[in-house]
């Protein structure tokens, strides 16, 4: 038991620490699908999803007075 202890030990880690990572590739996918669906969206007019099975759209923008620019 005392052979296995360490193995169990940096197993669990192993998967903890892969979990840990497969979170934040999936967050930065998601930054990158976002932006290119809005970015779509500003250009063409039509509501763009981020990814097919998206069930949400842009619904607002942001305008400041003291600039032309939309967002």
């Amino acid at each position: 038991m005392r052979r296995f202890l360490p193995l169990l030990l940096a197993l669990a880690g192993l998967i903890l620490f892969g979990q840990g990572a497969y979170i934040h590739a999936k967050a930065a996918l998601a930054q990158v699908l976002l932006e290119r669906a809005f970015t779509e969206t500003v250009v063409t007019g039509r509501d763009t999803k981020p990814w097919s099975w998206a069930g949400s759209s842009f619904q607002g923008s942001i305008v400041r007075p003291s600039c032309s620019d939309r967002a």
